[in-house]
């Protein structure tokens, strides 16, 4: 086991190394069978790379917005078939997709081991300090124990849901784009139709 230590540790230390980018471009690069790619999620990531490409970003958030969009349109067409397409795959990416199950899973697990371990630990040990007739400095010290938890748990669910929702903030802005280019594109053909 010690002999393939130092390989295992080199494959997950290079493998630390990648970006997200990094692996948009190695997914663009592979190709897939429609039937397969057709039951898989749609990898978000994959298309908003191969839409915007490497620009850089701008000073303006409101500028990149609407490069973004403009980008959008070049890349998915004029017809309005494609965008409803691309947002009800979008809608069932977010809605069904393995990161949103993870999150309820998490979620749930989380939960279930803050009030265990609350439950468990910090009544059993505040029945004690009652039941004893301990000192102030004993109940403070419970307080402190109860607020660095509490902390250190918010920390752990912050950075973890954080990490996590980058991904699904961009499908939902790209949704939100793409349902902002249906409804410029059907107020043009009611216009056209009038």
């Amino acid at each position: 086991m010690a002999i393939f230590l130092p390989q295992y540790l080199k494959f997950f230390r290079e493998k630390g190394y990648k970006t997200d980018l990094e692996l948009a471009k190695q997914q663009v690069s592979s190709q897939y069978k429609l039937f397969t790619n057709l039951g898989d999620e749609i990898d978000t990531d994959e298309l908003i790379l191969r839409i915007v490409g490497y620009k850089e970003e701008k000073i303006n958030v409101i500028d990149n917005l609407k490069e973004f969009k403009q980008d959008t349109e070049i890349f998915v067409g004029e017809e309005l078939v494609d965008y409803y397409l691309l947002r009800d795959a979008l809608k069932n990416s977010l809605n069904n997709g393995f990161a949103n199950f993870i999150a309820n899973t998490s979620k749930t697990i989380a939960v279930s081991m803050l009030t265990l371990i609350i439950s468990g630990f910090f009544i059993t040990k505040t029945i004690d300090i009652l039941n004893h007739g301990t000192t102030t400095f004993e109940i403070l010290t419970l307080i402190i124990q109860c607020l660095n938890f509490l902390l250190f748990s918010l920390t752990i669910l912050y950075m973890f849901f954080s990490t996590m929702s980058g991904k699904n903030n961009r499908a939902r802005l790209l949704s939100s784009i793409v349902d902002i280019i249906i409804q410029e594109k059907q107020k043009l053909e009611t216009n056209s139709n009038s």
